[in-house]
């Protein structure tokens, strides 16, 4: 397959579909233990996976401490070429700290082209007791932040969008109060087999926030499952997410992540050509 063109995928037109898509970021080789059922290694960087895949956008998250606070300004000016950043603000399972996120505040006045920050996994709606999963209760603390934190981060944060992690099965979770403080819901189907009940939970999420600004989360290997992606299911979710791109129901695609486009596996380069094939089609 011929390499993209790497100016044409940095400065694509505002009004075309590569503009809408973007990379789910972590440090190389955040995904290599064998928990996912992964069983090759990746080096990919964030910067790498985005050009990989042809897409102008990324996410940066941090996964295990990675990368260190001291090199958030060096991770930065990798990503400056990039049309959008967004900056890790709770990373991987929710963990943060106050000085991380200072260190995010800085950068947010040194690197013109980061547009917001991500709290991921965020919502904690579900606890393990004797093995199993079971629903948070009542009066239980659901999120990283109380609602009056989240307020007065907010407030410290003045323009800044705050982009979040919401999976499907969350949606009946009492997290409204939260969700309308938030700027940019991504929406996540963990487990592959739910991904036809797509449309039933994008309705959902609508009815829960009208108006709310949606991209769309696109997993490509089955971290719920611990398995394979089909490729028939990857290109439900990019069909149905384009679909929804020209309709104006969510304003982007995110895919997840670099750290599996090295790994050869089907699906990943079943994304790689269809974005080829549509990225430069308009919406």
């Amino acid at each position: 397959m011929a390499r993209p063109n790497i100016e044409a995928v940095l400065n694509c037109p505002d009004d075309s579909v590569r503009d809408k898509l973007w990379m789910w970021g972590h440090f190389p080789g955040s995904h290599d233990a064998p928990s996912y059922g992964l069983s090759r290694k990746s080096r990919m960087t964030p910067a790498e996976g985005a050009l990989f895949l042809g897409v102008p956008n990324v996410l940066l998250i941090r996964y295990h401490q990675k990368p260190a606070v001291e090199a958030f300004d060096q991770e930065a000016l990798a990503l400056s070429p990039f049309k959008r950043v967004v900056w890790t603000f709770t990373g991987a399972g929710g963990a943060t700290d106050a000085k991380e996120r200072e260190a995010t505040r800085e950068l947010l006045g040194r690197h013109r082209n980061i547009a917001g920050v991500v709290l991921d996994d965020y919502f904690h709606t579900e606890k393990r007791v004797d093995g199993r999963l079971v629903p948070v209760g009542p009066g239980e603390k659901n999120s990283v932040f109380t609602t009056h934190e989240l307020k007065e981060l907010k407030a410290k944060f003045p323009r800044v969008h705050f982009y979040v992690t919401l999976y499907t099965h969350q949606l009946d979770a009492p997290i409204k109060e939260q969700l309308d403080l938030m700027d940019v819901i991504m929406l996540w189907t963990w487990k592959a087999t739910e991904l036809p009940q797509m449309e039933a939970n994008f309705d959902k999420l609508t009815r829960l926030l009208p108006g709310k600004t949606v991209l769309l989360g696109c997993y490509m290997w089955n971290y719920g499952e611990k398995q394979m992606l089909p490729v028939p299911l990857m290109r439900h979710q990019c069909e149905l997410g384009l679909r929804w791109l020209r309709q104006g129901r969510i304003k982007g695609m995110i895919f997840l992540s670099n750290n599996i486009c090295d790994m050869d596996l089907e699906t990943v380069d079943w994304t790689r050509r269809w974005i080829q094939r549509v990225g430069d089609e308009r919406v």
